[in-house]
């Protein structure tokens, strides 16, 4: 290859390099399907996602690289302040919102295999990313424009979607953790941004099923990683048990503290 293999840092899911304007990476079960559901996703037109080029030499998947910046939180590096922005979390609902209407009719190939969560439904009317955070999603003039890393790709149901991203961009993070860490000046409004989130979606749905989808996401998280780091997967190590299962408990405390009470607040 006459470019250089550049490394790219943030996947857990093995090596990944860039290679000039591509990115080549070590295929995993799910491969297939995912790749087939990118070629679906260009063929109906929808812009938000890189494009499957094929295999290289060394039997690694290449996948179009997709310029512009992600929301990332590095030890030097402080995420965007746009990321808060009203803006920010509109362009992300409707990004989410064409691409699921893109998935609508994808017929997986036959034997597909799908990386599902433990506690996960199968099937559902959409495809769903299930992974849409600010680190998963590429900005130009910081706006939303693409979204990156679909090895959690799955069938399910749009609301599974929406609860994670909501989740991640809100954030639903107590108020601490967004001051501290992500940079907030005040606490976020949770509830005016859910309600701006879900307008800009077009979701026909209520708040609260869309916030129930999310307890139910970080516990089948939590249970995924208890019987994946029982199984000795690498992933799911013993810093991930002390470091990032303490963090689900606290997110799903935080995620139950605002559920809607009885009277609707």
């Amino acid at each position: 290859m006459s470019d250089a293999e550049v490394p790219l840092e943030g996947s857990t899911q093995g090596p990944v390099v860039r290679v000039g304007d591509t990115v080549h990476r070590l295929p995993r079960p799910q491969t297939p399907a995912v790749n087939a559901l990118l070629m679906h996703l260009e063929a109906a037109g929808f812009e938000g996602s890189p494009r499957f080029l094929g295999t290289d030499d060394q039997g690694r998947e290449v996948l179009s690289f997709v310029p512009g910046e992600v929301g990332v939180r590095t030890p030097s590096l402080d995420p965007p302040a746009y990321i808060r922005s009203d803006a920010y979390l509109d362009g992300v609902a409707r990004l989410l919102r064409r691409m699921h209407d893109s998935t609508v009719g994808f017929l997986p190939p036959v034997g597909a295999s799908w990386e599902y969560l433990q506690g996960q439904e199968r099937g559902g009317e959409v495809v769903c990313h299930n992974d849409v955070g600010p680190y998963n999603i590429v900005c130009r003039d910081e706006l939303p424009v693409a979204l990156i890393d679909w090895d959690q790709t799955t069938p399910g149901a749009r609301e599974w979607d929406i609860a994670y991203a909501l989740y991640r961009c809100v954030p639903f993070y107590p108020d601490d953790i967004c001051t501290r860490v992500l940079h907030w000046p005040t606490s976020p409004d949770r509830q005016g941004r859910v309600a701006l989130f879900l307008e800009a979606y077009g979701w026909d749905g209520s708040k609260t099923e869309v916030l129930a989808a999310m307890e139910r996401r970080i516990e089948a998280m939590i249970q995924t990683g208890l019987q994946r780091h029982a199984e000795g997967h690498s992933i799911y190590d013993a810093t991930w048990k002390k470091v990032v299962l303490p963090r689900l408990y606290r997110d799903l405390e935080f995620v139950r503290s605002q559920q809607p009470t009885a009277n609707g607040q």
